[in-house]
């Protein structure tokens, strides 16, 4: 690190990791990690790479210092351009692609420790620039929040929601991440928020029906929202969910059976591990009873539905969607997506592949 006003470092991370976790078992895993590493590191050879670093469980980290002239922020996006072309290239066993975030090394060595952190807040602005995108360090971006809890606009919406004006609330909280993405917020505070916005609007809906508050179902929202990588994907989760809630809280102010009240439990839970145990404790039941109930309203048992419930979902999201059959699974709630296809394959006949191979 000599000259280290030209040493760049990079950080760069699978997209979508929990779905590599869950498709792939530990073996694979390694393997995999290693053939990334090895493509990475020939790459960062050929740039001049000084030092690279693995950290566990997916990142991994290199000090690049290129012979060529200071070209700038064109240099490490030119080195993230070279390491997402060479994954595309050389690796044919695994479904991987990688998010790239790069930042220059000021001054000497004592800075490495605040460029990997700028590299960091690079890499993090795949929220907005997406998936499979590599992002050189902007100081105008930081990883600061900007906003107070919009207390607000959280009451205008309510309002709307309140007395029925569904397209306008939806409007306005559209309006409220817009305006949050377009003054750079940082992305954590805008899964903060967003999530905590959901669940009070939840939470106070109810509340004006006088219904029984569900703490485990907020948790849900927020954890859904945590999980978004992107903009977008959040976006369209906050969609999702507002419409779930509003459906929900319109069923449940009707008179509803025990048995309706834990299907529709089920269908936000349905990427969860659910058990007829949970699903009875939600509609204040004993699991015996609850069953017995289940069994007589649908004419079969409680895990025959749930899996039916599954499998028509799984073909709604392979015909209408881009997702692999391991993020379908993951979806869904298989944690094994050889298990999903077994039990598609017992199910329909025919393996999830070989399902939407038919559709086209």
């Amino acid at each position: 690190l000599m000259h280290s006003r030209h040493v760049w470092l990079v950080v760069a991370e699978i997209d979508d990791y929990k779905f590599f976790f869950n498709k792939y078992e530990e073996a694979e895993r390694k393997l995999c990690r290693f053939i990334v590493l090895n493509i990475l590191n020939e790459i960062a050879q050929s740039f001049g790479a000084v030092e690279s670093v693995y950290f566990p469980f997916n990142r991994y980290v290199f000090f690049i210092a290129p012979d060529e002239q200071e070209l700038g922020g064109e240099t490490g996006l030119r080195i993230g351009e070279a390491f997402q072309t060479a994954l595309k290239r050389y690796m044919k066993l695994y479904e991987v692609q990688l998010s790239i975030g790069t930042s220059q090394i000021e001054s000497d060595l004592a800075d490495a420790p605040s460029a990997y952190d700028r590299a960091l807040n690079a890499l993090s602005q795949k929220f907005y620039t997406g998936k499979s995108s590599v992002n050189v360090y902007d100081p105008k971006f930081s990883q600061q929040s900007r906003s107070c809890y919009p207390t607000e606009v959280e009451k205008r919406i309510l309002m709307a929601f309140k007395h029925n004006n569904e397209i306008e609330g939806n409007e306005m909280f559209v309006a409220f991440l817009d305006g949050l993405r377009d003054q750079g917020e940082a992305p954590d505070s805008i899964r903060f928020l967003t999530g905590e916005m959901l669940a009070g609007l939840f939470r106070d809906l109810r509340e004006i029906k006088s219904m029984p508050v569900n703490c485990e179902m907020m948790e849900t929202f927020i954890n859904e929202i945590k999980e978004k990588e992107t903009f977008e994907e959040l976006r369209a989760k906050v969609k999702e969910l507002i419409t779930f809630i509003l459906h929900t809280i319109s069923i449940e102010s009707c008179t509803m059976s025990p048995v309706a009240k834990g299907i529709e439990y089920m269908r936000i839970k349905l990427g969860w591990d659910i058990s007829l145990q949970e699903v009875a404790k939600y509609v204040g039941m004993s699991p015996s009873y609850f069953s017995t109930l289940f069994k007589q309203e649908k004419n079969c048992n409680f895990v025959e539905y749930l899996v039916r419930m599954r499998m028509e979902r799984s073909i709604e999201l392979l015909e209408r969607s881009d997702m692999t059959v391991a993020q379908v699974a993951n979806e869904i709630g298989y944690m094994s997506y050889r298990y999903f296809i077994k039990v598609f394959k017992d199910y329909y006949e025919l393996t999830p592949t070989q399902y939407r191979d038919g559709l086209r």
